[in-house]
């Protein structure tokens, strides 16, 4: 009977806290104050009308063109586009970090996906390596299909083998 008490106890103190931490972050808001290129933004936290901390965050799930290489600077303008300006309202769910320390996570802007709005412009490619999601494939698949964006040329070259090949070109 004690057991059960302080267990429900933790349950309850545990519930209040993440309830807490849930108010506390819904005050936070982004904005973008930079666009890196189709899949990486720098945001700028505001709270409590108050500028914070900036955190530059990669979209998960897909990988863009780089800035250099073809269809780089469309995919850069559509999320210019879509996350930036004065109405738009930004939503970001952070995952984790990826190895060069950048915030993974969604970024919905006026409550689009980022991330499935470039793919299904042909703009960016399902990041079939890291991620399973069937949001972004599903649209990868329909711009192939339609030949949206880069899906246009016969065969594109994808921004994982594009920087191998920069690579390989400056060694």
């Amino acid at each position: 009977m004690w057991l059960n008490r302080r267990v429900l106890a933790l349950l309850i103190t545990a519930h209040l806290l993440l309830c807490f931490a849930s108010l506390s972050q819904a005050d936070d808001r982004y904005r973008v104050i930079r666009i890196y290129d189709g899949d990486t933004v720098l945001l700028e936290r505001i709270s409590n009308g108050k500028e914070h901390s900036k955190l530059k965050l990669r979209l998960a799930d897909i990988d863009a063109p780089e800035r250099n290489q073809a269809y780089g600077k469309q995919s850069r303008l559509a999320l210019k586009d879509l996350c930036t300006g004065d109405d738009v309202t930004l939503e970001v769910t952070l995952l984790n970090q990826d190895q060069h320390k950048r915030h993974l996570g969604h970024l919905t802007c006026n409550e689009i996906n980022a991330a499935v709005y470039l793919v299904e412009l042909g703009l960016a490619w399902h990041n079939a390596k890291y991620s399973d999601n069937p949001d972004t494939r599903k649209a990868e698949t329909i711009a192939r299909e339609h030949k949206l964006g880069l899906w246009k040329n016969e065969k594109p070259i994808s921004p994982w083998q594009w920087r191998r090949l920069q690579q390989l070109k400056s060694n």
